[in-house]
């Protein structure tokens, strides 16, 4: 059985309502590297993280979901 490159990314569902959501959460449906999200992030393609704390950083929920909803406007 062949192996994709990016294997399907799971649904919009296990995005809470509202909040943050963790880097891990965030790669798992956005499939881009570590560096690639964190470039993005830097040169505005991707949302600004949010710290929570001094070693915690998350992205709002609704900044994901909109850029989950309109992937054209981060082409990479």
């Amino acid at each position: 059985m062949a192996q994709t490159i990016y294997p399907d990314t799971p649904p919009k569902a296990v995005l809470p309502n509202e909040g943050f959501a963790r880097l891990p959460l965030v790669l798992s449906l956005i499939p881009v590297s570590k560096s690639t999200w964190w470039a993005g992030c830097k040169s505005g393609r991707f949302p600004a993280p949010v710290k929570l704390g001094p070693r915690t950083t998350a992205w709002r929920v609704s900044d994901i979901r909109a850029l989950l909803d309109n992937p054209a406007s981060c082409e990479l």
